[in-house]
């Protein structure tokens, strides 16, 4: 209370100061305010009288000119006064004198109180203002320098619980340099930790050079979208391979292909769950999941022609330098005979003798409908019937119990084949009804939360990533969730990996929010495509290892390390790990020895999908 004393008291200073200076204001301006009333009276007088085209009658002129505020009213006719008032009791003070002419050789003259505005009166009228402005400033000066006081403290006590350190002192000072000592190398020992994680990805998964996967990486990630089974699972396969280069300097061309990989990983960028790597020394892999036929053919000359547009250094062949293969895949081809039939395309293209692209067998492969006024109609139409079905999978316990069951969205197309969540959804996300559709799943897998309660089940639903980064969906979705909090416990909402690499802190706040509220978040496809933890932001309920890091895991034990690793972490967190795409029974019992709790894959079945 004594450090706020002067502070009250300045205010109370500042305040009465104002007041007097306002109302000192308010005097001057009523004093211009009567000048201007005796004006427009003068005024409004000699209006009267000129309506009489000699003399007024007197008591017309006496009611007129009876003013307190008058001191000499005067009509002159041909220069001589002939009608005349004056105050009995003339009052103290300045007199203004004001003649109006009339018609007829008349003139009008009065005499009235006059109230000047000097200078030094208007300056001490101003004065206390300024000082209460003055010291409000002071004041809000010192305010803003408190709370940066304040902020920069609390700044600094989080750095300081951040790092592990004891920042107040204690009554035991070898206790507390013991506990310091000990909470750095804690410290040192997680930052170690991390560098072995990062190490450890970046041996098993990336090529050194140019820092993009490597063939171990692009051929499991192609295995794990070669094991999805729900939808109707296409996508492209490409490999572009340089040539002839080798008159060029290696200085220049190694600059010349850091630009290269910055325009593929671009180009890649563009497109979801797109995979890129560099299987060779000048060899370089794309694979782009659900991208149909025509917009393959696009994406493949569109690639080819800004690969040539790049600078090239000298000398460098004008022709014949640059070759793409690319073919098709549906779910259940082989990853070795695709890579085979890809590698006969490229070496196709390089038979040209120029720069050229060629396909491989992409007719004979099915087709997937790409029109946006098609899906524009379509999802219209879902919209307007409310036809959308909701269906299940289970995902097992590693222990044979069921964990979870996994719900997919289903819509009709229109002869009668059923397309899943993971086809439509990114259409309608093109089409920009992506906000629509998934506030109608999710308002029917809400009502169906109760009935999974009963029965013991969970629920996990995958999210669509941009509709939840809109503001008025994320409003609606926290509104809805609130209704049904106490089945919360029963739903999980499920994001990807690379959807928290690619949007960041924008989908993180929602993801926090969300898991605030009591709904729990699924982190899929982990380990996909980076190495960093992003998801302990979130604390999820569960993370889904990617197929890939799955994939012969008893024979690799770099990939064992790892899934160690992070299920350490998880348990820190509270959190559960899951595996996909369980291929044996050898997979399934590594997995568990792990940690990992559960997962699916094709050691557990691919059944038809049961209704909700």
């Amino acid at each position: 209370m004594e450090k706020r004393l002067p502070f009250i008291v300045v205010l109370l200073l500042a305040v009465v100061l104002a007041v007097v200076g306002v109302r000192w204001l308010v005097q001057i301006l009523g004093h211009q305010q009567h000048d201007a009333h005796m004006l427009a009276k003068a005024r409004q007088l000699s209006r009267v009288i000129s309506l009489y085209p000699q003399l007024p009658p007197g008591p017309v002129w006496e009611a007129l000119t009876n003013d307190s505020d008058i001191h000499i009213a005067v009509l002159y006719v041909d220069g001589k006064p002939v009608m005349e008032t004056r105050a009995d009791s003339p009052g103290s003070g300045q007199y203004q004198r004001l003649q109006l002419r009339l018609s007829n050789e008349r003139l009008l003259s009065f005499s009235f109180n006059h109230h000047p505005l000097p200078w030094q009166l208007v300056l001490t009228a101003m004065t206390p203002m300024l000082l209460a402005f003055v010291l409000l400033l002071w004041l809000l000066l010192r305010l803003v320098r408190h709370c940066l006081g304040q902020r920069q403290e609390i700044y600094a006590f989080e750095k300081e619980v951040k790092q592990n350190q004891i920042a107040s002192s204690g009554t035991f000072p070898e206790v507390r340099q013991a506990l310091l000592t000990l909470q750095r190398r804690v410290h040192t020992l997680e930052s170690q930790q991390q560098q072995i994680d990062s190490l450890l990805h970046s041996a098993a998964w990336l090529d050194e050079e140019s820092g993009l996967g490597n063939r171990l990486f692009f051929e499991q990630r192609l295995a794990s979208w070669l094991q999805e089974l729900e939808g109707n699972r296409i996508g492209c396969v490409m490999l572009l391979e340089l040539s002839n280069l080798d008159k060029v300097k290696a200085d220049a061309l190694s600059q010349w292909r850091q630009g290269l990989v910055s325009l593929l990983h671009d180009k890649a960028a563009l497109w979801p769950d797109a995979v890129l790597a560099r299987v060779d020394e000048d060899e370089y892999a794309l694979l782009l999941p659900q991208m149909p036929s025509k917009e393959g053919q696009a994406f493949a000359l569109g690639l080819l022609s800004d690969v040539q547009r790049l600078q090239t250094p000298s000398p460098f062949p004008a022709e014949d330098w640059v070759h793409l293969g690319w073919t098709l895949y549906q779910a259940g081809d082989e990853a070795s005979s695709l890579l085979d039939k890809t590698e006969m395309a490229l070496r196709a293209a390089q038979l040209q003798g120029e720069n050229a692209i060629m396909t491989a067998d992409v007719e004979s492969m099915p087709q997937l409908e790409t029109g946006s006024v098609r899906w524009r109609t379509l999802l219209e139409q879902v919209l307007a019937r409310k036809a959308i079905m909701l269906a299940s999978e289970p995902v097992h316990s590693l222990d044979g119990n069921i964990n979870h069951l996994r719900v997919r969205a289903l819509i009709n197309d229109p002869k009668g084949k059923q397309i899943d969540d993971s086809v439509f959804m990114p259409m309608a996300c093109r089409v920009g009804q992506e906000e629509p559709l998934m506030r109608l799943c999710l308002q029917q897998l809400l009502g169906r939360l109760g009935h999974a309660r009963n029965r013991g089940h969970r629920l996990a639903f995958r999210l669509c990533v941009d509709a939840l980064l809109k503001n008025g969906f994320n409003r609606w979705l926290q509104l809805a969730l609130m209704e049904v909090r106490d089945l919360l416990p029963q739903l999980t909402l499920i994001v990807t990996e690379h959807e928290l690499q690619q949007h960041g802190n924008k989908l993180i706040e929602p993801l926090q929010q969300l898991s605030a509220i009591g709904v729990g978040i699924m982190v899929d496809r982990i380990a996909s495509h980076s190495q960093q933890a992003q998801w302990q932001q979130i604390k999820p309920r569960m993370l889904k290892l990617h197929g890939a890091m799955v994939r012969h895991i008893h024979r690799n034990s770099d990939q064992q390390l790892w899934v160690q690793r992070l299920v350490q972490k998880a348990v820190d967190t509270n959190t559960e790990v899951l595996a996909s795409g369980i291929v044996d029974n050898q997979e399934r019992l590594c997995l568990h020895r792990l940690g990992v709790s559960g997962g699916d894959g094709p050691l557990f079945g691919h059944g038809a999908w049961d209704l909700l």
